[in-house]
């Protein structure tokens, strides 16, 4: 399993978290990659249409899996 999220200004940190906490990888992808990735013929947006061009994102693209957040962050 590899859960693909957008890097949400920070708020995607605690589901990083608590991914890493179950031993589940994932990914933190640029936004903006994936808008671009989407161009292609994309009408409209809804939230069921992101999902699916995240998660064919994550298909086709080689990504890197987050590492996890120091006490810090």
């Amino acid at each position: 399993i590899l859960v693909i999220m957008e890097a949400t200004g920070g708020y995607e940190r605690a589901l990083v978290n608590i991914l890493h906490e179950h031993e589940i990888d994932c990914a933190v992808s640029n936004p903006l990659q994936i808008r671009n990735f989407a161009r292609g013929g994309l009408i409209e947006k809804t939230d069921r249409i992101d999902a699916a061009i995240i998660a064919r994102f994550g298909e086709v693209v080689q990504l890197r899996t987050a590492e996890k957040p120091t006490e810090n962050e």
